[in-house]
């Protein structure tokens, strides 16, 4: 995962978080199907 921060006026004026959905299934032992179905409803596609 990583953070990333935009600065103005000395301020945190934007955060973007990203981090892998799979990888923190995998380690935490849920189905990434049924997060993704949760998050998202049933309208994605499992890859």
């Amino acid at each position: 995962m990583f953070i990333t921060f935009a600065f103005r006026d000395d301020r945190i004026a934007h955060e973007r978080f990203v981090f892998d959905l799979s990888e923190l299934c995998a380690q935490s032992g849920v189905s990434t199907d049924a997060v993704r179905r949760k998050l998202f409803g049933d309208t994605v596609q499992a890859a």
